[in-house]
C-alpha cells in the first residue's frame, strides 16, 4: 500500500505535526483508509470512514485504532476553515484541532482522499413502494475503480497503479446497503478483515 506524508502547520502546543495517509484498496474493507497523526506528544492511528454530506465539504468518522472505541465525526468545509467542525475536546476548546487540519490536508490540499459526491438518493418520481435497487457508488460513479495514488510526498510516481479497486463498493460499482460499515451507526465497530 502507498502511504502519503504531509507536514501540518505548527501550533503552540505542537511545533512538529505530520499526517500520514494510507488509502485502503482492499476489496473486503469498508474503511476509506488509515490516517496517522503525529504531534510532539503522541502518534495516533485512526481508521477513516467517509460519511455522506450535502454540505460543501467533506465529512468523515475517525475511529481510533487502539481498540478503545473512541471516535470523532469531523467536517472540513471546502472553502472556509472557520466552518470546520470536530467532536473532539480540542476543537470544542480552541475552535480548531489536528483532526480538521489532517482532513483538510488529505482532502483539499493534496487531494489524496477520493471525492464521492453522489451519496444522495435519486428521486424516481413514483410514490409506489418499489423493491430497493442498488444505488450507484458515489465514490467511483459506478465504475468499481478509483484513480490510483499517482503522486506521493516526493512527486509524480508513474510506477504506481493508474486505478485501484473502489473501497466503498468493493469494485461492484453499486451499494446495496450491506456495504455500509457498522461504524456509521456507532463507535468501535468495524468489519472483520479491515487491515486498520
Amino acid at each position: 500500500m502507498t502511504t502519503f506524508t504531509e507536514a501540518l502547520t505548527p501550533t503552540k502546543s505542537s511545533k512538529h505535526r505530520t499526517v500520514r495517509w494510507t488509502p485502503c484498496d482492499s476489496g473486503t474493507c469498508l474503511c476509506t483508509g488509515k490516517l496517522v497523526i503525529d504531534t510532539d506528544r503522541e502518534r495516533v492511528t485512526y481508521g477513516l470512514v467517509e460519511l455522506p454530506t450535502t454540505w460543501a465539504g467533506r465529512a468523515v468518522k475517525l475511529i481510533k485504532a487502539d481498540g478503545s472505541g473512541e471516535c470523532y465525526d469531523v467536517f472540513a468545509h471546502e472553502a472556509d476553515p472557520r466552518q470546520d467542525r470536530c467532536e473532539c475536546k480540542g476543537f470544542e476548546r480552541f475552535g480548531h484541532c489536528k483532526h480538521t487540519a489532517a482532513l483538510r490536508a488529505i482532502a483539499f490540499e493534496n487531494k489524496w482522499l477520493a471525492d464521492p459526491r453522489a451519496f444522495a438518493e435519486a428521486d424516481t418520481g413514483s410514490t409506489e413502494t418499489q423493491e430497493q435497487q442498488p444505488a450507484t457508488c458515489g465514490a467511483c460513479q459506478g465504475s468499481g475503480q478509483l484513480p490510483g495514488p499517482r503522486h506521493d510526498a516526493y512527486g509524480p510516481r508513474p510506477d504506481y497503479p493508474e486505478f485501484v479497486t473502489c473501497g466503498h463498493c468493493g469494485g461492484a460499482g453499486a451499494l446495496t446497503g450491506d456495504e455500509l460499515p457498522e461504524c456509521f451507526r456507532g463507535c468501535g465497530s468495524s468489519r472483520e478483515g479491515c487491515p486498520f
